[in-house]
């Protein structure tokens, strides 16, 4: 099962990158579209485990997604929990995280912050996809 569930993330990844591709030459790069297959992507390197390579992608996603959503969007939450995920094992990332979790939880109205201390890891896809927007 674990072979066969490798198989279809490297599918999945290599298929979002084609996806991508020609999104690249058919979409704007602020789209919706286009954004959300980005964000998709970020979720397979996630659960590949590629952590540098999601992590850039967020880091590029995020004032996009801003510009699109609005800073206060719970789909921002989301990317900025899911972000922070892929960082909280790196020490060297604590603050980052911190100030990514506070973020979301202040878009969500809750004022406590909970990081990973040492047990399980957060590290998960996408938990929601962005709302469904008109293409221009």
């Amino acid at each position: 099962l674990t072979t066969l569930y490798l198989l279809f993330e490297k599918e999945a990844e290599a298929a979002l990158k084609r996806a991508l591709a020609i999104e690249e030459k058919n979409l704007d790069a602020d789209s919706p579209r286009f954004l959300e297959t980005v964000y998709k992507l970020s979720a397979v390197y996630q659960s590949e485990k590629k952590y540098e390579e999601a992590s850039a992608l967020y880091e590029d996603l995020l004032p996009k997604l801003e510009k699109v959503y609005g800073p206060k969007h719970p789909y921002i939450a989301d990317v900025l929990e899911n972000w922070a995920g892929v960082l909280d094992d790196s020490p060297s990332h604590l603050r980052q995280v911190n100030r990514l979790l506070v973020r979301a939880r202040e878009i969500r109205g809750k004022h406590h912050v909970n990081t990973n201390s040492g047990g399980e890891s957060r590290h998960q896809p996408p938990r929601t996809m962005p709302p469904k927007e008109k293409e221009s």
